[in-house]
């Protein structure tokens, strides 16, 4: 495989640690946008801290994969990575251990917080439907802080503990985590179909017979659950694929020199993803797109354009009521 004329090339010149590079710096700006927005758009207080920490484990992972391409650029050996699982197999050369080391614990906390983000996306779902069963009561209600910390370091334990077991040399432990890795993507879309319908059935039955409160919060849960169901479709298929890929590197592929195109491929699925996620919710959700569009507007001093109201002539105004008198008189 080292002989290989592409490997060659790609091991000699620093292309693939250039895509990353600027793949992964341009998806942190949907991300930040999407932070900021949902501080100043009338989001819950629950939503808003789960939408926040979904974001930045986003965020994690984008910076994990940005660290790889920095140890790529650093390598002694060319900027392919040669090893993802266990480093002292093929690293011989003790200048390589290092980095090669440095590279499987990225790894790790790459696939904690990736496993984290998803795990965030059902919690987003689930916290969706709570919102509609007492619609009024959850809106006046207060952020569940100790709730939501405890369940984010509840979740991040999960990661760390799948994570753990997919980078572990036990075969039925690794083939554990990747089904593990695969509900939960799927699970991911399942709850979130669901929210979008329980959300959208409970916001119709609301209308005409109960305040306007419960029907905005009601109507806020379903806009949400419904922005989030094509980030999920696609969630669920570059995820997929991703989880296949590692399944079949862990279980079948002995070359360590592929490491670099896996690495490649997966890094890339992060960065589109990512990009694809938030900017999809910041366009499709109502109130994150207003208030978007407004900060846009101030930062780019551009007026939003009034429609001129047509000015009613005094001849309209006089054949409209000739016309009505004689309506009467008949």
């Amino acid at each position: 495989m080292t002989d290989s004329p592409v490997f060659v090339f790609f091991n000699e010149y620093p292309v693939f640690p250039v895509i990353i590079l600027t793949s992964d710096l341009l998806s942190f700006l949907p991300i930040i946008i999407l932070i900021y927005i949902s501080q100043v758009a009338p989001l819950h207080g629950n939503c808003r801290f789960i939408l926040c920490t979904w974001a930045i484990g986003l965020g994690a992972v984008i910076a994990a994969d940005l660290a790889m391409a920095m140890v790529d650029l650093e390598n002694d050996t060319g900027f392919m990575a040669m090893s993802m699982f266990h480093p002292l197999l093929i690293a011989l050369n003790s200048s390589y251990v290092k980095s090669t080391a440095m590279r499987v614990k990225l790894y790790k906390f790459d696939v904690t917080c990736a496993t984290f983000s998803s795990s965030f996306e059902i919690v987003l779902s689930i916290e969706r439907i709570i919102s509609v069963i007492r619609p009024r009561q959850y809106h006046y209600s207060k952020t569940a802080w100790k709730t939501m910390i405890a369940l984010a370091i509840a979740l991040m334990a999960c990661g760390y503990l799948i994570d753990e077991a997919l980078h572990s040399e036990d075969e039925y432990l690794t083939l554990f985590a990747n089904v593990a890795l695969g509900i939960i993507e799927l699970s991911v879309l399942v709850v979130g179909a669901i929210a979008s319908s329980v959300c959208g059935i409970r916001y119709r039955s609301l209308y005409g017979i109960s305040s306007l409160t419960e029907r905005y919060q009601a109507k806020e849960a379903y806009e949400m659950s419904k922005a989030m169901i094509p980030d999920y479709v696609i969630s669920f298929i570059i995820k997929g694929t991703t989880v296949t890929a590692i399944f079949l590197y862990v279980t079948f592929i002995k070359d360590g020199y592929l490491t670099g195109f896996v690495q490649m491929y997966i890094v890339m699925t992060h960065a589109f993803y990512i990009i694809f996620s938030t900017t999809n919710l910041l366009v499709i959700h109502p109130l994150l797109r207003k208030h978007t569009h407004r900060k846009l507007e101030s930062l780019m001093n551009l007026k939003v354009k009034q429609e001129a109201k047509r000015e009613s002539l005094k001849s309209d105004t006089e054949t409209y009521f000739s016309m009505l008198s004689v309506s009467w008189n008949k």
